[in-house]
């Protein structure tokens, strides 16, 4: 997601401070959607997500609810995300949309 949007603030023309702050705000939310992605494979459903949950436990993967526990994995991932919002908000009104994104991320049940 980090190398995804940075790629498109280089190709957009962004200057050097705004290609930094999107790298930041792609680490953000790949770790943010990283993370809300293993708390639903232990809590989401199997019907809404299209595939069985518990798997990542029953291969003994390691995950971030595995390692640090379902709440604080949630709350990490909330603050990954109010992180990225801030920067893409800090770019101005027309990032909006790469907030929303963000808040996306946590939010999401599939």
């Amino acid at each position: 997601i980090r190398a995804a949007v940075g790629s498109g603030a280089m190709l957009g023309g962004g200057d050097e401070s705004q290609i930094e702050t999107l790298l930041e705000y792609g680490r953000l939310i790949g770790l943010a959607f990283q993370i809300q992605d293993d708390i639903l494979d232990v809590e989401g459903d199997a019907a809404t997500l299209g595939k069985v949950v518990g798997s990542d436990t029953r291969l003994g993967k390691a995950t971030y609810p595995g390692l640090v526990g379902l709440d604080p994995a949630r709350e990490k991932a909330r603050e990954l995300v109010s992180r990225a919002a801030d920067l893409a908000l800090a770019l101005g009104p027309s990032a909006e949309p790469l907030a929303a994104v963000a808040r996306y991320i946590v939010e999401r049940r599939i």
